[in-house]
C-alpha cells in the first residue's frame, strides 16, 4: 500500500484538534458515520459514535484543561483509495509539560475532499515483565 502524507496530516490534524480543547473543532475531524468510535487508555473509554466521542472528549478537557498531543517519531500512513491508516507513538502532554509517552492506531475515511477519523486506539506500551507483575492487581 503506498504511504499518504495526507493521513499522516490528518493525524497530525486530530492531534491539533485534540490540543485546541475546542470540542468542535475536534467534532469536525470525526467521520460522520455514526459507527465511529475510540478505544482510550482508560478501561472505561470505549466511546461509539460520532456525537458520543466528541461529548466525551468534552468531558475530559473540562476534567484536564491543557492537555496536548505532541507528534512522535514514528507516524506512519497509508492509503487504499477512500480508506487510510496511521499510526504513531506521541505524547500526551500534561498541562505541566510532563510527556506521557503513548501509542496510537487510527483508520480514516476520505469524505468530503479530507481524511475524517473513523476509528482510534490509544495504548500505554507496558513491557512484558512488567505486564507479568501488574496482572494480579489488573485481574483484581
Amino acid at each position: 500500500m503506498p504511504e499518504s502524507d495526507g493521513v499522516r496530516q490528518a493525524l497530525v490534524r486530530f492531534y491539533k484538534a485534540f490540543s485546541s480543547g475546542d470540542p468542535e473543532q475536534m467534532r469536525a475531524l470525526i467521520a460522520t458515520e455514526e459507527e465511529a468510535f475510540v478505544v482510550g487508555t482508560d478501561p472505561l473509554q470505549w466511546e461509539m459514535g460520532r456525537d458520543t466521542w466528541a461529548d466525551s472528549y468534552r468531558v475530559q478537557t473540562e476534567q484536564m484543561p491543557g492537555i496536548a498531543i505532541r507528534v512522535g517519531q514514528r507516524l506512519a500512513g497509508y492509503e487504499n483509495g477512500a480508506v487510510g491508516w496511521a499510526a504513531d507513538e506521541p505524547s500526551i502532554v500534561l498541562p505541566d509539560g510532563t510527556p506521557i509517552p503513548v501509542r496510537i492506531t487510527a483508520v480514516f475515511h476520505h469524505e468530503g475532499g479530507e481524511w475524517k477519523i473513523v476509528t482510534a486506539h490509544v495504548s500505554f506500551g507496558v513491557p512484558d515483565a512488567k505486564l507479568e507483575e501488574l496482572l494480579p492487581q489488573l485481574l483484581g
